[in-house]
């Protein structure tokens, strides 16, 4: 049974945000920032996944959503990038096509095994390909300015 809500989608993979963001010891208060990253992603790749058919665009655009929102956060609160961009991309992580590897070599599969292989690969190029893509853009783009209502005095 497939579970097709997207609530129920966004909090599950949030749980797995907040886990792994516990587990590298991100600050507590940082850490709902992470879940709401990582659920997002989750949503934002089930969604494309099902109007496109396109397994690899979802995994793009969502995985450029993480790195965008965590370059966002790292400026914001003057945190490394990884502190929010490694809890909330480990949803899109291609862990099932590591298991269907082993499963397809256990069973003697090597053509299941090697395009389960390919995939994986993929999936890890497209994030890495999507990390470097906002990584690379110039800093200014991710600072938000805030007009204050003091400096007219000065």
């Amino acid at each position: 049974m497939v579970i097709d809500n997207p609530f129920t989608d966004f909090i599950f993979s949030a749980i797995t945000s907040i886990s792994f963001a516990i587990l590298f010891n991100a600050p507590r208060s940082k850490i709902i920032y992470c879940a709401v990253c990582g659920g997002f992603a989750w949503v934002i790749y089930i969604g494309l996944y099902h109007a496109t058919d396109i397994e690899s665009f979802g995994v793009f655009v969502s995985s450029l959503f993480v790195a965008a929102f965590s370059r966002v956060c790292s400026h914001k609160f003057n945190m490394p990038f990884t502190l929010f961009f490694v809890p909330s991309v480990i949803p899109l992580v291609p862990g099932s096509q590591m298991y269907n590897i082993m499963k397809g070599i256990l069973q003697n599969d090597m053509y299941y095994s090697f395009s389960q292989t390919v995939k994986a690969f993929k999936f890890a190029g497209i994030i890495m390909a999507s990390f470097m893509i906002i990584y690379l853009l110039p800093s200014y783009m991710f600072f938000f300015k805030h007009n204050r209502s003091n400096d007219s005095f000065k």
